[in-house]
């Protein structure tokens, strides 16, 4: 796929690109010239083969939200398994309820790096260790190419 805008019909000859992508974006230029497909913007976007923008980008007064699509898929497929008047009962038996649980969070600092030498001796050792088991990884890697 080409990787700029094409701005000049002599751009797709130069194309380092299929034949039929070249093709493809021949025909988003030629259909730009004409009258009622100008507002399309085609050749604006031929480089892209038409497409005018990131997958998931969506606009909450044009479409849905991730979070809305999620839920609609649990239901369907509690659904599924359990029936329409299936219910889904929590590890303790209860309805299972979104709102039923209540998260609390609370963050406090405890401190930094290690409680005593032997853990910073620790680490150290495993760190080394580490170092030591990439570069025999590297070395064998080496031998075998």
């Amino acid at each position: 796929m080409p990787q700029r805008r094409i701005d000049d019909d002599e751009d797709i000859d130069a194309l380092d690109a299929p034949d039929h992508l070249r093709k493809l974006v021949w025909a988003y230029c030629v259909l730009d010239r004409r009258e009622g497909l100008a507002g399309l913007k085609l050749r604006d976007r031929a480089h892209g083969l038409g497409f005018g923008g990131h997958f998931l980008t969506k606009s909450r007064r044009y479409s849905t939200t991730m979070g809305a699509l999620r839920k609609v898929r649990r239901d369907h497929v509690r659904r599924q398994v359990l029936g329409e008047a299936g219910l889904v009962l929590d590890a303790w038996g209860r309805p299972e309820d979104d709102d039923l649980v209540e998260k609390r969070a609370r963050w406090f600092y405890l401190g930094w790096g290690y409680r005593s030498q032997g853990e910073a001796w620790i680490a150290a050792t495993a760190a080394a260790r580490a170092r030591e088991q990439r570069e025999l990884a590297r070395e064998e890697l080496g031998r075998a190419a």
